[in-house]
């Protein structure tokens, strides 16, 4: 598995992570839109993850509730506004444990992009768009609130660009 690259793009409000997965975009896309796969890779490993809803169709409601050995839960949840599987998944994201106006459009969009040795890999481009510059401002590199919305953090040898 390749490197992650993580960039915001303050200027427009955005912030983009990359990834490439030895795996063709099906079974990629099929991590996304799967209640078993989703608590396998959803947030920091510490955490556990319950899907409570998922109707991946435009329209569709998600929410998601991780919860710590402590028993502190964090809830999340969204509405789907695109798909085109295999290659587009598109939704809202609202961190619940955030008061007032904070909804992000989160994209991720999937392309195979090489085989080699008979391995298909797949890019994992996800797009996260702020809808307000007060957000934006409490957005930061992995480890605070935006780095929570890529899984954690990225990982060791991943790339990160602000700018």
């Amino acid at each position: 598995m390749g490197q992650a690259t993580f960039a915001v793009k303050r200027d427009q409000l955005q912030a983009v992570m990359e990834r490439v997965f030895d795996a063709p975009r099906e079974t990629v896309f099929k991590a996304f839109v799967d209640p078993a796969a989703i608590p396998k890779w959803w947030g920091p490993r510490r955490l556990t993850t319950t899907v409570e809803k998922l109707e991946m169709k435009v329209g569709g409601v998600w929410r998601f509730i991780q919860r710590d050995p402590q028993g502190n839960e964090y809830a999340f949840h969204g509405v789907c506004t695109e798909i085109d599987p295999p290659k587009l998944l598109s939704s809202t994201f609202n961190f619940e444990g955030i008061p007032g106006d904070h909804e992000v459009l989160s994209g991720a969009q999937r392309q195979d992009t090489a085989r080699r040795s008979g391995v298909c890999e797949t890019t994992l481009a996800l797009h996260l768009s702020v809808w307000g510059q007060s957000l934006f401002g409490r957005l930061r590199v992995p480890g605070t609130f935006l780095g929570t919305l890529f899984v954690g953090q990225v990982p060791a040898g991943g790339e990160v660009c602000v700018s």
